[in-house]
């Protein structure tokens, strides 16, 4: 299935700096809803094709190539740290694998693979959208563009939670509630401060709070926005694994209320 063809909201591909409080803002609520369910019911299943979710990741970069793979190294590095993480709200949570596949099967156009998948102390699974400022010391990816895409990867994670859950019973020891998974929008501190200075983007904060509380009362999935210290990627090359340095702590993300 063409699936950014059909769900036009939710896979939405260029969220540009200027007036992204207004395109924030002037999401359809009642529209990305629907879609939400649409995705869900249509999604792509690798366990009826016969794959695994949980592929037998080993720490190492499948590539020495990093030169725009700056967030994938940092997924791995974050994912091998193995930590219990303090959730700023309470609730503990720890990263169980990276660059988890969707995909079923070649021709599922548009969907990509999560950075960071994760359980909460409650048993919710937890998707981490991790974003970084980039290389040449641009923004990154808008807030706005990171929220969609966990919002399209939670429609194929509840799609598939029952097999997703198996084998994370099997492979972790984890048993996981069935219940809709929460989101998690992840940066450096650094990448934060490039938006929130961003004079263009207007008040995106409170357009993406409202949005995010929207989507929390109506779909009833819990997003946060996070932030880690900042931090220099050290890219995993020739079999290495990927470090971060200095290893960061986890805050809150102050939008407002």
């Amino acid at each position: 299935m063409d699936f950014p063809a059909h769900h036009p909201i939710l896979f939405r591909s260029r969220w540009v700096a200027t007036g992204l409080d207004r395109d924030t803002a002037a999401v359809n609520l009642p529209a990305l809803c629907q879609e939400y369910e649409s995705l869900r019911a249509n999604a792509p299943s690798r366990s009826q094709r016969g794959k695994a979710y949980f592929v037998g990741h080993d720490g190492i970069p499948s590539a020495s190539d990093h030169t725009s793979r700056r967030e994938e190294h940092a997924a791995i590095a974050l994912c091998n740290l193995q930590r219990h993480w303090q959730h700023p709200r309470g609730t503990g949570f720890r990263f169980l694998d990276y660059q988890f596949p969707l995909k079923a099967r070649q021709a599922d156009k548009g969907i990509g693979k999560i950075d960071l998948i994760g359980v909460d102390d409650e048993q919710r699974l937890l998707i981490t959208e991790l974003k970084l400022a980039g290389a040449d010391n641009g923004r990154g990816d808008a807030p706005t563009a990171a929220l969609m895409e966990g919002l399209r990867y939670a429609a194929i994670v509840e799609a598939n939670l029952p097999a997703i859950a198996a084998e994370a019973r099997g492979r972790f020891g984890v048993s996981l509630r069935q219940t809709r998974p929460a989101i998690q929008l992840l940066a450096p501190l650094q990448y934060w401060r490039g938006w929130w200075n961003c004079l263009a983007a207007g008040d995106w904060q409170r357009a993406l709070t409202d949005l995010i509380a929207n989507i929390e009362e109506k779909l009833g999935i819990s997003v946060d926005c996070l932030a880690l210290d900042d931090f220099q990627v050290i890219c995993g090359l020739d079999g290495d694994k990927p470090r971060l340095d200095p290893l960061p702590d986890l805050h809150s993300v102050p939008l407002p209320r």
